[in-house]
């Protein structure tokens, strides 16, 4: 590996680190991530609410941002959005 470079953390890493309120746990411990679709650095995510109604929920809006700028932080392009089952 070239001087300077580092090795970039992997999306499940990164989302490891992002904390749903609610339960405390990460997105990924609770259950929340339905598909992660990865194409060199531009990352597609879809999430799914813990409730119907918390879609809209201002939460979900920071949880969003957060894992965006989390990604965008280790290299990433990241399209991070909530579905309905």
């Amino acid at each position: 590996m070239a001087k300077g470079n580092k090795k970039r953390k992997s999306v499940k890493e990164i989302l490891k680190t992002v904390i749903e309120p609610e339960t405390g746990k990460s997105v990924i411990d609770s259950g929340m991530v339905k598909k992660i679709e990865e194409n060199g650095k531009k990352v597609k995510i879809e999430l799914i609410p813990l409730s119907a109604g918390c879609a809209a929920c201002w939460v979900m809006g920071m949880l969003l941002n957060e894992i965006e700028e989390k990604l965008k932080e280790n290299g990433y392009e990241a399209d991070v959005k909530f579905v309905l089952e």
